[in-house]
Protein backbone atom coordinates (compact mmCIF):
# COMPACT_ATOMS: atom_id res chain seq x y z
CA UNK A 1 0.00 0.00 0.00
CA UNK A 2 1.39 3.39 -0.99
CA UNK A 3 1.66 6.13 1.58
CA UNK A 4 1.17 9.65 0.26
CA UNK A 5 2.41 12.81 1.95
CA UNK A 6 0.00 15.74 1.70
CA UNK A 7 1.55 19.16 2.26
CA UNK A 8 -0.82 21.91 3.41
CA UNK A 9 -0.04 25.62 3.31
CA UNK A 10 -2.90 26.79 5.51
CA UNK A 11 -4.21 24.96 8.59
CA UNK A 12 -7.89 24.87 7.51
CA UNK A 13 -7.15 23.22 4.17
CA UNK A 14 -8.17 19.58 3.60
CA UNK A 15 -7.90 17.04 0.78
CA UNK A 16 -11.45 17.51 -0.47
CA UNK A 17 -12.14 15.29 -3.49
CA UNK A 18 -8.61 13.89 -3.38
CA UNK A 19 -9.32 11.99 -0.17
CA UNK A 20 -11.87 9.48 -1.53
CA UNK A 21 -9.79 9.01 -4.69
CA UNK A 22 -6.63 8.23 -2.73
CA UNK A 23 -8.50 5.94 -0.36
CA UNK A 24 -10.24 4.11 -3.22
CA UNK A 25 -6.86 3.64 -4.86
CA UNK A 26 -5.60 1.89 -1.75
CA UNK A 27 -3.44 4.75 -0.53
CA UNK A 28 -2.87 5.91 2.99
CA UNK A 29 -1.99 9.53 3.53
CA UNK A 30 -0.19 11.60 6.10
CA UNK A 31 -0.10 15.37 6.36
CA UNK A 32 2.54 18.04 6.83
CA UNK A 33 1.25 21.49 7.75
CA UNK A 34 3.74 24.12 6.59
CA UNK A 35 2.07 26.77 8.75
CA UNK A 36 3.34 24.85 11.78
CA UNK A 37 6.84 26.08 12.64
CA UNK A 38 7.60 22.66 14.16
CA UNK A 39 6.72 20.73 10.97
CA UNK A 40 9.12 17.81 10.50
CA UNK A 41 10.47 18.11 6.96
CA UNK A 42 12.85 15.20 7.44
CA UNK A 43 10.00 12.76 6.73
CA UNK A 44 9.46 13.94 3.14
CA UNK A 45 11.78 11.36 1.59
CA UNK A 46 10.07 8.42 3.30
CA UNK A 47 6.81 8.55 1.28
CA UNK A 48 5.74 6.90 -1.97
CA UNK A 49 4.01 9.98 -3.35
CA UNK A 50 3.36 13.65 -2.75
CA UNK A 51 0.35 15.95 -3.01
CA UNK A 52 1.02 19.66 -2.50
CA UNK A 53 -2.10 21.66 -1.78
CA UNK A 54 -2.21 25.26 -2.96
CA UNK A 55 -1.98 28.24 -0.69
CA UNK A 56 -3.80 31.46 -1.34
CA UNK A 57 -6.12 31.48 -4.34
CA UNK A 58 -4.29 34.23 -6.12
CA UNK A 59 -0.61 35.02 -6.24
CA UNK A 60 -1.61 38.68 -6.48
CA UNK A 61 -3.91 38.52 -3.46
CA UNK A 62 -2.21 41.50 -1.83
CA UNK A 63 -2.92 43.64 -4.89
CA UNK A 64 -6.33 45.08 -5.76
CA UNK A 65 -6.93 43.72 -9.28
CA UNK A 66 -10.43 45.18 -9.74
CA UNK A 67 -10.82 47.46 -12.72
Amino acid sequence: MATILVIYHVPHERLGTFEPALTAGGCEFRTLDTSNPKADWSVVETFDGLVVMGGLRASLSSRDTRT
